[in-house]
């Protein structure tokens, strides 16, 4: 049980003043009672009306309870599954765009093939493929800023229309490669997760860092002080400079290799999909699901409640507790 208010708490104490005030009541002349002289006629229901304040003490204590915002997880959400929780982290610069990529055997655009790849790893293909449905899974689209698309989460539903409307850059201020702040954005994303030991981030990109606060080599730190996996993709169809392949891999292995993850480059869609494969036999670890699952508000129920104790006093008293002058 948490409570986004607890300090309303406090007014609980003000709430057996409603005995004390009504004890306190007291006529200018009191009068002997109907118990002194007829005590064989003092039934239950005379005896019972001692008990009609706390009607009133009951419905002033769940008032105060609501104010005080209660809410509770939901009790579906307490089971554990075997699992692991993923940030798909997907380059969109504009070189993403270039349309080298066979799938199906027409050439596509780099980055709706790693759409639609990613979409088969999350949900599987039905062969090479199974998906992966006990998952918490996120998915961040970065180019000169990283920015999440979808959550972390086991309702894998939602991920679908945030894969489906990551487009390419455009423009020069929104294009570049951030790769650093976009693993510290994932890795910052997935350290929140208190209760789940494995994490990975999955980075699928074109290019190498050339913009951002921090470096890869920033982000990889971060990631291993908080034992995150990094598995970095790289995705280059045109073979191009050696040399500027040879940076792009010697920062693609700086990742993989310093956070236990992998370090892999795809030149066609087999090969991207051949490491969805390798990423998707990594080991399993237990998940709380509970976490994925949003808090259940108690207000409407504490208030109904309150109001049904208040008419059940109102009616008690014009009816069975009715005082009649004699």
């Amino acid at each position: 049980m948490q409570f986004e208010y607890p300090a309303a708490l406090l007014l609980l104490l003000l709430v057996p003043l409603v005995l004390l005030r009504r004890r306190g009541r007291g006529g200018a002349v009191t009068f002997p009672g109907i118990r002194e002289f007829e005590p064989a006629r003092v039934g239950w229901r005379q005896r019972s009306m001692r008990y009609l304040p706390w009607l009133r003490v009951g419905t002033l204590a769940l008032l105060v309870f609501a104010m005080a915002g209660p809410r509770a997880r939901a009790p579906k959400g307490r089971r554990t599954s075997e699992g692991v929780a993923i940030e798909i982290v997907i380059d969109r610069s504009a070189s993403m765009a270039k349309a080298d990529m066979p799938y199906g055997g027409v050439e596509m655009r780099r980055i709706e093939v790693v759409k639609r790849i990613s979409r088969e790893f999350i949900f599987g293909n039905g062969h090479e493929l199974d998906g992966r449905p006990q998952d918490l899974i996120g998915v961040i689209g970065f180019a000169a800023d990283p920015v999440a698309l979808a959550p972390l989460t086991l309702v894998h539903d939602a991920l679908r229309p945030a894969i489906d409307k990551l487009q390419t850059a455009e423009g020069l201020k929104d294009d570049g490669t951030a790769i650093g702040d976009a693993l510290a954005f994932a890795a910052e994303k997935l350290h929140a997760l208190t209760k789940t030991p494995g994490k990975v981030i999955v980075l699928i990109t074109d290019g190498e860092n050339n913009l951002g606060v921090r470096t890869p080599r920033q982000a990889a730190l971060m990631a291993k002080e908080w034992g995150i996996k990094i598995c970095a993709i790289s995705i280059r169809p045109d073979a191009g400079d050696v040399l500027y392949e040879q940076a792009i891999s010697a920062e693609m292995q700086m990742l993989g290799g310093s956070t236990h993850g992998i370090a892999r480059m795809a030149r066609d869609t087999a090969a991207l999909k051949a490491v969805y494969q390798e990423i998707d036999r990594m080991g399993q670890t237990q998940i709380d699901e509970s976490e994925a699952i949003e808090s259940e508000g108690l207000l409407v129920s504490c208030l109904l409640v309150a109001l049904l104790l208040l008419v059940l006093e109102v009616a008690l008293r014009e009816t069975w507790w009715r005082k009649v002058p004699a």
